[in-house]
């Protein structure tokens, strides 16, 4: 069965969804996940489109791998990561997914403690997000935790409204504001499971998350991902 979501105040746009089932994910109870969670949390400064900064929030998967949102860093000029600490560094785009609403940046110095490319969530998994919010620098670190209240196909469009697309994702309970495009969602054992593009424009503390490409937890894959790539056009 589908609900409809109709377009309004989200990140992106109003969706489709429809119920389906995903794989479970190994929790590693050695593991401090929201020590390793607030570890990897970036901040994303893209400029380039509008008079001030575009901001969006993400973790890192390697030592100097980050995930975020495409529409974050979608037509910029030139890309910062913000540390835990709030120590700015440059970073290249090297993978832009318009379709899925996924980019990987390879920033200049390591950063952090990079979180696990796990399997997808699954409903009643608990997670965590990091966001860094606030007006002043650098912006703080928040933690949130956040309940997958079921996994969907997100029948939507790409970031520029150009093309129907579907993605496999999750609805989340979670408080989604400005800013928090791109957050990781970390399930126990610190397992990456899928990044926020959107807040419910009809369900208030609720929103949508899209799977990672199963890819992004090969080591291989990932080292490969050296060249900056290009990042389309500015969003509207």
């Amino acid at each position: 069965r589908g609900v409809n979501v109709a377009p309004g105040t989200a990140l992106l746009t109003g969706v489709v969804l429809a119920i389906t089932a995903c794989g479970s994910t190994q929790a590693r109870p050695d593991i401090d996940t929201l020590a390793v969670a607030r570890a990897a949390a970036i901040g994303v400064r893209a400029e380039g489109c509008n008079p001030s900064d575009d901001i969006g929030s993400g973790s890192m998967i390697d030592t100097d791998l980050a995930l975020t949102a495409a529409h974050v860093v979608a037509g910029a000029t030139d890309v910062r990561v913000v540390d835990a600490d709030g120590a700015p560094h440059a970073a290249d785009v090297v993978m832009f997914d318009p379709e899925l609403d996924i980019a990987v940046l390879r920033t200049a110095q390591p950063i952090g403690a990079p979180l696990t490319v796990g399997a997808p969530a699954e409903s009643d998994d608990q997670g965590t997000i990091v966001t860094f919010r606030g007006d002043d620098e650098p912006r703080s670190l928040v933690t949130s935790q956040v309940t997958v209240v079921r996994t969907v196909d997100i029948d939507t469009t790409d970031i520029y409204l150009d093309r129907d697309v579907t993605r496999a994702g999750f609805e989340v309970s979670a408080k989604i504001e400005p800013g928090d495009s791109g957050a990781v969602v970390v399930l126990p054992g610190a397992i990456a499971a899928g990044i926020i593009w959107a807040k419910s424009s009809r369900r208030d503390g609720r929103a949508w998350a899209v799977d990672l490409p199963s890819e992004l937890g090969d080591a291989d894959h990932r080292s490969a991902l050296v060249d900056p790539v290009a990042v389309g056009a500015c969003t509207d």
